[in-house]
């Protein structure tokens, strides 16, 4: 999966990020996994692209999210069907990342979203045949069959696209943030931009201690028509302000134009989707949005079917799993701490950075937070590739991060003095 982030605004008041999540490459349904530890593994059963069934109807969902926490945005992505596998985790990793910090909120920032989801009918396999990798495992023995195959297939794939256009701003500390939604909220700003307003009302200190940034991500399509839009906005955005809220406001018209359906525009988010129908190129067509799995026994292929077979390790798959996902927590938490630090120390606007002191400190938990952030990582790529010491490595490693200024590095407030 490619994420493309990209700042493009030089002033902090106001930034603007294209983030595209897309994966690496497509593949058909048929494709075998392991389903209680997150492993993908061979190709086993397969059909032409051209041969896959197509369900009836579609949806769409349109919302506004505000102030979830990165739990709930990582739900984002789940599967359906038999069995129930994160696919953010199993497929995306450690990228997926970039995506739930920025929708999400937490003590010194305020997250609101406007999303918009489509889901075209899935695309699901109707006769698939065996592949040569399949006819090779079953001539040996049902282990090599549940090594190269799995223990679950993917039968079908939820195909479409999400939009999201974000509004999040960014506090010096808690204080200016309980201001904020006392005096002006984040509801305020929507209609800012949807009603033409050139600045927004506030006190000064809560203009010179809140960073209001305008954020678009897409997942689907054609990354590139996207990334046209914030590009052709770059320049009149560097001077959106609070006071001058006017860029701000024409390149929200022009984001919100892309998404429209009914767009004459040629480049536009519907315009991107194939008919809805599924396709190998990673920049055309709907995104795969969910995936349904089964076993192979529940598409005809008995003999493929492995899930009855005791292995002595399999409680160990469980035991990895947990291990990987407090490592994966752990490593989210520590990267968002290190993002705060570098976003208050580099920041164009003098009175929001850390006073001496402040930034003295942050830069000694900087250093701590990436020497963690690399102890952690080293843990779990280990769990990734199911070495026996996961589980007992993972334990240590949590148990001995080092700390910042006597607490957890991923509790601490990071809040600077207003000025």
């Amino acid at each position: 999966m490619k994420i493309i982030i990209l700042i493009l605004a030089t002033t902090f008041f106001s930034q603007v990020y294209a983030s595209v999540y897309t994966p690496k490459q497509k593949q058909l349904p048929g494709v075998g996994l392991e389903k209680d530890s997150y492993a993908i593994k061979g190709s086993c059963i397969e059909e032409d692209i051209h041969n896959l069934t197509y369900g009836m109807g579609s949806d769409i969902k349109i919302s506004v999210l505000n102030g979830l926490n990165i739990l709930d945005i990582r739900n984002t992505f789940s599967s359906f069907g038999e069995g129930k596998v994160d696919i953010g985790r199993m497929l995306y990793g450690k990228e997926k990342i970039s995506l739930n910090e920025g929708l999400s909120t937490d003590d010194v920032t305020y997250n609101s979203f406007y999303e918009l989801s489509l889901n075209y009918p899935s695309a699901s396999l109707s006769n698939p045949i065996l592949t040569e990798k399949g006819k090779e495992a079953l001539s040996i023995s049902p282990l090599a069959i549940r090594e190269i195959c799995g223990n679950y297939v993917i039968r079908s794939y939820q195909l479409g696209f999400k939009f999201f256009i974000s509004l999040k701003a960014t506090f010096s500390n808690s204080k200016i943030k309980k201001e904020f939604h006392e005096k002006i909220n984040i509801g305020s700003l929507w209609n800012a931009l949807t009603e033409d307003k050139m600045q927004i009302e506030a006190s000064e200190e809560i203009k010179k201690n809140t960073i209001i940034s305008l954020n678009a991500y897409q997942y689907g399509g054609d990354p590139s028509k996207l990334e046209d839009i914030i590009y052709k906005n770059s320049e009149i955005l560097k001077g959106c302000t609070l006071d001058n809220f006017g860029p701000c406001v024409k390149a929200y018209k022009d984001i919100v134009e892309y998404k429209k359906e009914n767009t004459l525009d040629n480049n536009g988010l519907f315009n991107q989707m194939n008919n809805g129908k599924y396709s190998l190129d990673p920049n055309k067509g709907p995104a795969v949005i969910a995936y349904g799995i089964s076993r192979y026994a529940h598409i005809g292929y008995f003999d493929l079917d492995t899930n009855d077979i005791k292995f002595e390790n399999r409680a160990k798959y469980y035991e990895m799993l947990f291990a990987l996902e407090n490592l994966l927590n752990e490593y989210e938490d520590h990267t968002i701490k290190l993002n705060r630090i570098k976003f208050l120390q580099n920041n164009a606007n003098t009175t929001l950075r850390p006073n001496q002191d402040e930034s003295i400190k942050f830069t000694d938990f900087a250093k701590i937070i990436s020497e963690n952030i690399r102890i952690l990582n080293n843990a779990i790529e280990q769990c990734k590739n199911y070495d026996n010491n996961c589980v007992k490595n993972s334990e240590y490693v949590l148990k001995n991060l080092q700390e910042c200024d006597g607490k957890p590095c991923s509790k601490v407030p990071l809040e600077i003095s207003t000025k």
